[in-house]
């Protein structure tokens, strides 16, 4: 359900759905990260403060597009590289958790998924029809 929501980059008041951000920031952001892409395949390797200095870019938003997985960094950074695997910790590349990680809980979900569906068997809110008899 849409409400009304202050934008937290300029604070005007906005319907919102999803996003924090009002729709003219949004096109505002979409230009700012085309601009980030464009200086980086015509600057292939060049570090993140190169980068932000070069487009503008603050750099804790080049980092928010390294954890949404819209910018994925080259081999040669781990260096200069801030993004951590928000469970062991670990270098990472891209998003917030490290490839075992990730696993893990993908199995740990399926396994969620797989022993909910089984207990629910025979279990639950069912329609009984008007004569009372219940079929199955």
């Amino acid at each position: 359900m849409a409400e009304y929501s202050n934008c937290t980059r300029c604070s005007n008041m906005f319907i919102r759905v999803n996003n924090p951000i009002c729709p003219e920031c949004e096109k505002a952001e979409e230009v700012a990260f085309q601009k980030l892409k464009d200086y980086l395949n015509d600057n292939p390797g060049q570090s993140m403060a190169l980068a932000s200095q070069e487009t503008g870019v603050p750099l804790k938003r080049i980092l928010r597009y390294l954890r949404e997985g819209r910018l994925e960094l080259t081999p040669g950074f781990a260096a200069d590289n801030p993004l951590r695997c928000e469970r062991c910790g670990m270098s990472i590349k891209v998003g917030t958790l490290c490839d075992e990680c990730l696993k893990q809980y993908n199995q740990a979900v399926q396994g969620l998924k797989e022993g909910g569906e089984q207990s629910r068997l025979g279990s639950g809110m069912h329609s009984i029809p008007k004569d009372g008899i219940k079929r199955r």
